[in-house]
């Protein structure tokens, strides 16, 4: 199975539930709060069945469904980043409109934010490597 190629850690995603739920989801409002007790449940559930599964070595059917959890395993942290990615950029987005002063110059001019981050760092590095070259102490 995949996820023991890519090496998924139990606790790992159990972890990334936890923190999607607390993180993300439960400070929103409306229906996204209720949504945002989910994945701590699954993820306590999921570590129940898990532990059950191990300490009952002769219910098959437990041990069963272990497997088949496991077999997934690998995709538990990239959905849950992907989730507060989207819901990240949705805040970005909010904030952007909220309060417009809060952008970059390369923003006003039409620029994506991730185009401008990136020229500043850009820029930083570029600075760096001057700064490297004439031999100035970073401060």
């Amino acid at each position: 199975m995949i996820s023991h190629l890519v090496g998924a850690s139990p606790h790992l995603v159990y972890t990334a539930l936890a923190a999607l739920g607390v993180g993300v989801l439960l400070p929103a409002k409306g229906w996204a709060r209720v949504i945002g007790l989910l994945p701590p449940v699954a993820a306590s559930v999921l570590h129940m069945l898990t532990n059950y599964a191990a300490a009952h070595p002769a219910d098959q059917d437990a041990a069963s469904r272990v497997d088949a959890f496991e077999g997934a395993l690998w995709a538990g942290p990239l959905v849950c980043l992907a989730v507060a990615m989207v819901a990240d950029l949705r805040q970005v987005r909010r904030g952007k409109a909220y309060a417009p002063d809060v952008l970059l110059p390369a923003e006003w001019a039409g620029r994506s934010g991730l185009s401008a981050l990136a020229a500043y760092g850009a820029w930083c590095v570029k600075r760096g490597a001057t700064r490297l070259r004439r031999g100035d102490r970073c401060s």
